[in-house]
């Protein structure tokens, strides 16, 4: 089981990476449910030869590590106390490496609230449980807007012409091309 969970982390942050660096996307709950809502012929054409690329070079030596090494067999109670000493021994080592910094990184972090969205795989993990968390906090049915609205034709009878633009991303840099 771990070594499963461990693999799949790993080849979702190989993945995460290159669409991150590729298409220079945040993976934040947004982005994840445009992915979710996805169809496959829209998705075959992000799945290709540079993403086999990447997930073979970024996570095939993590994941032969994870598969080859030898886990002792123990029970439970054992595992839950190592896990714990585990987990508390990452803590601390994040700890003693964020500290040190913390006062010159601070006021980053504080202002730039998209950068969480750029630390794989946690950013993945973290926006698809408030995807999941938000599709079912959902109250009430849904409801069908527009359903009294109709077409009505020029004065000249010609048809009418609709221009609609739509930006699903916008950057300071393009905003002179307009």
């Amino acid at each position: 089981c771990i070594r499963i969970s461990l693999t799949v982390l790993l080849l979702l942050a190989a993945a995460a990476g290159w669409f991150m660096d590729t298409y220079g996307v945040a993976l934040d709950r947004e982005m994840l449910r445009n992915a979710f809502q996805t169809d496959l012929a829209e998705a075959r054409d992000f799945i290709g030869w540079p993403l086999a690329w990447r997930l073979l070079w970024q996570a095939g030596p993590a994941i032969a590590l994870v598969w080859w090494g030898r886990l002792p067999a123990t029970g439970w109670l054992q595992s839950l106390r190592e896990y714990a000493l585990g987990v508390a021994a990452g803590v601390a080592l994040i700890l003693a490496a964020v500290l040190p910094m913390y006062s010159t990184h601070v006021s980053f972090f504080r202002n730039d609230h998209a950068a969480r969205h750029h630390i794989a795989p946690v950013n993945v993990v973290a926006g698809s449980t408030r995807l999941l968390l938000a599709t079912l906090r959902r109250e009430g049915p849904f409801v069908q807007v527009g359903l009294d609205a109709h077409r009505t034709a020029a004065p000249d009878g010609k048809p009418l012409l609709i221009l609609v633009v739509v930006g699903e991303t916008a950057r300071a840099a393009n905003f002179s091309l307009g």
